[in-house]
């Protein structure tokens, strides 16, 4: 893990290849998923850690999907109790189809570059989204 740290400070870190693979997604459709080294999750994991606690108090309270302590049954949970205390409603389902496929990379970092000041944290995920992009 020291010498990864060195590449990451000196900027020659390079992710290693993720493995991808195909999960059913029902009526003869699958997902694909990449699974990363150990290592390359771990680093990703301490990503996560300083982006959460940059970004974390900007969402709204009804704001579910990939937060701490949160889940799709906290989010379920929420919903049933708003339908009861108004005594019913609409409810409408929406499937951001290949979202993360396709979300503008270059307005992604932009996004980032607003509240993230540590240039080698930039360019680490600068250089995780170049290399989705090629493994898509």
């Amino acid at each position: 893990m020291f010498d990864q740290d060195n590449r990451i400070r000196q900027g020659s870190y390079k992710a290693p290849p993720v493995r991808r693979c195909h999960i059913p997604k029902g009526k003869a459709k699958t997902r694909p998923i990449g699974i990363p080294t150990f290592e390359d999750k771990l680093l990703q994991r301490a990503v996560c850690m300083i982006l959460t606690a940059i970004y974390e108090h900007d969402f709204l309270g009804c704001s579910h999907g990939f937060r701490p302590k949160r889940s799709p049954h906290t989010a379920l949970e929420a919903l049933r109790s708003i339908l009861m205390n108004q005594g019913g409603g609409w409810i409408y389902e929406v499937d951001l189809r290949s979202y993360f496929d396709t979300i503008n990379h270059k307005h992604l970092r932009s996004f980032l570059d607003q509240r993230v000041r540590d240039g080698i944290l930039r360019k680490l995920i600068h250089k995780w989204l170049i290399g989705s992009r090629l493994l898509s």
